[in-house]
């Protein structure tokens, strides 16, 4: 409890377990964002904004708000009123309280700024140069281990071969991308879902599930109202049903989890490579745009 409370006076925020910094259980990352935090409100304090102008409230109003806040939920009767309020449509969204702490962190960066610009107006640009070095020195001791967890969880990926393939034989059409859910997994990725990232991809309109199914007391909660008339055209094979909603070619995953119906008579297959396979549903004697090519 102790922790948590300076982490948030230090604007570190109430993490789950796993994101925990190792570091963030030690004095010297908790001491060195609590001095931050503390300069930027002696900034504030002693007028280095000059007194009467609004951004001196706001960066105020940045500063304490948030923390109070963050603290204020994460009591014993502020856990209890807040659980009941998630149950309100909508207010769920805002349950990571900790990321209200982000306005907090931006207000003392810039009150740190404004702090080391008043030391160089007063003192000269070697005390500035000082200050501005101890500024950067606390923020990396606040968390020393951040980037090694940042590279380790994140890393470059590059597409595997017949993606831009796969792509460019879909043109600008509108396009049913299969499996019907938004998460795909893939072993040139690794073991982690990833948000499918060919909508993004396709020049044309998509048609895509974007629903969430939340695990929830035993069961699943699907978060989202998708309209499946599309893919339950395709499931029943009926190719006129799926023009007539627009769909003009068709992509699905390979070996990832969820169900492909197999492709109806009449799709046409595009010759592709890697893990995504291409039929076109769009009526051949109109023939294919130059946009298409």
């Amino acid at each position: 409890q102790v922790q948590g409370v300076l982490d948030v006076l230090g604007g570190g925020g109430i993490w789950a377990p796993a994101a925990a910094l190792a570091s963030r259980a030690h004095a010297p990352a908790l001491l060195a964002s609590a001095a931050l935090v503390i300069v930027a409100a002696l900034v504030l304090a002693m007028g280095s904004i000059r007194p009467g102008r609004a951004d001196r409230w706001v960066l105020a109003v940045a500063l304490s708000l948030p923390v109070v806040v963050a603290l204020a939920l994460a009591s014993g009767p502020g856990l209890a009123a807040w659980g009941q309020a998630q149950r309100l449509p909508g207010v769920g969204i805002l349950r990571d309280t900790h990321r209200l702490l982000g306005l907090t962190v931006l207000a003392t960066a810039v009150l740190l700024g404004l702090g080391v610009a008043a030391l160089g107006r007063r003192l000269g640009r070697v005390v500035a140069a000082a200050a501005a070095a101890t500024v950067v020195a606390l923020a990396v001791l606040g968390a020393p281990d951040a980037p090694t967890r940042v590279h380790a969880a994140y890393r470059p990926t590059s597409f595997p071969a017949g993606w831009s393939e796969a792509v460019a034989a879909v043109g600008d059409r509108t396009t049913l991308v299969l499996p019907w859910q938004p998460f795909r997994r893939q072993a040139w990725v690794g073991d982690q879902p990833f948000l499918d990232p060919l909508p993004l991809a396709l020049r044309g309109r998509v048609i895509a599930s974007r629903n969430l199914s939340v695990p929830r007391d035993g069961g699943a909660v699907v978060v989202g109202s998708d309209d499946t008339t599309a893919v339950e055209a395709w499931t029943r094979g009926d190719l006129e049903a799926l023009r007539s909603v627009g769909v003009e070619a068709v992509v699905t995953w390979a070996d990832t989890p969820g169900e492909t119906p197999p492709p109806p008579p009449g799709a046409r297959r595009v010759g592709t490579t890697g893990p995504l396979r291409v039929w076109l549903v769009d009526d051949p004697s109109t023939g294919p745009s130059s946009a298409r090519s």
